[in-house]
């Protein structure tokens, strides 16, 4: 992450629990920026050994990790035997007031 000014339209993360990436996609994305984010959930383990807990995110966990963007979608469930939370998300226009 060289570059930490916002000058992405959109980001895509998939498969990639790095919690600090996940925070720092707001100052990445352009105003008006969509942010895609899919990760496997905890309950992913109750069909799965793989992948472990630390590279899960619980129930609920998305928005939160991608605080400061507006959840456009947000779906948790089985996708092809795997327990999946998967996050659309915009960077606000405008400054929250």
């Amino acid at each position: 992450m060289r570059n930490r000014t916002s000058s992405w339209q959109a980001a895509v993360c998939a498969n990639f629990l790095h919690r600090p990436l996940l925070a720092a996609l707001r100052a990445l994305l352009v105003p008006g920026g969509i942010a895609f984010v899919q990760i496997a959930t905890v309950d992913n383990l109750l069909r799965n050994a793989r992948p472990g807990r630390a590279y899960l995110v619980e129930r609920g966990e998305l928005p939160e990790l991608c605080r400061g963007l507006e959840t456009i979608s947000l779906d948790e469930d089985w996708f092809d035997n795997r327990h999946e939370a998967r996050l659309v998300a915009r960077r606000p226009k405008r400054p929250a007031v």
